[in-house]
């Protein structure tokens, strides 16, 4: 079912196909968002989900699986170059003027 999401700014139809269980996070600021979008989405957080998923199961993330991703401690080891790179992607996509905080996490 298309919906226009307009809470993230973004001026397009999006698709979403969900089953019985979907899960949410919510952000009170869009860059908050645009940087957890990034991290989850990483090569690091894909491979340590293959890594602990099997295909195969009914339900691949299941909700254990999924809060075994820590978000913190991904944000510490993703570089700022790849988050950089990411961003600049998402910000000429959906006309987005985001830019990172330069501000260590420690």
């Amino acid at each position: 079912m298309p919906i226009r999401n307009e809470t993230a700014h973004f001026l397009h139809y999006v698709s979403y196909t969900l089953d019985d269980t979907c899960y949410l996070l919510g952000f009170s600021k869009i860059e908050y968002a645009i940087y957890t979008l990034i991290l989850l989405n990483s090569k690091k957080t894909k491979q340590f989900l293959e890594s602990i998923t099997f295909s195969d199961a009914k339900r691949v993330f299941a909700k254990d699986v999924l809060m075994r991703i820590d978000i913190f401690n991904l944000a510490k080891n993703t570089n700022q170059k790849e988050l950089q790179a990411e961003l600049e992607k998402l910000n000429i996509k959906y006309s987005l003027d985001l830019t990172l905080n330069q501000r260590t996490i420690s």
